[in-house]
């Protein structure tokens, strides 16, 4: 089921970290849908991924780290702990 709050979800938080949605008009007058394009913005991939604090909202395929170790989330919620478990898997 798809509601206007996941659809809005799905426009501002990509499912893959390094992508962002944008408009796209195929032809003159067509419908308008929205795609993922590479983002200048690197933050949630392996490569940068963003530093856990406990309660903040954490998005599936996002990478995330304890300071030490990357993680990559399996399950988005609001965990208070970083972790294998039901929110992540160790990278």
């Amino acid at each position: 089921a798809s509601s206007a709050a996941s659809d809005v979800y799905k426009r501002q938080m990509p499912s893959r970290p390094g992508y962002k949605w944008v408009p796209h008009q195929a032809t003159a007058g067509g419908a308008i849908t929205w795609i993922e394009t590479e983002s200048e913005d690197k933050t949630g991939t392996a490569e940068q991924p963003i530093t856990f604090t406990p309660g903040m909202t954490v998005y599936p395929n996002y990478y995330y780290t304890d300071g030490t170790t990357r993680y990559v989330c399996v399950q988005g919620g609001n965990p208070d702990t970083i972790g294998e478990g039901d929110y992540f898997t160790e990278f």
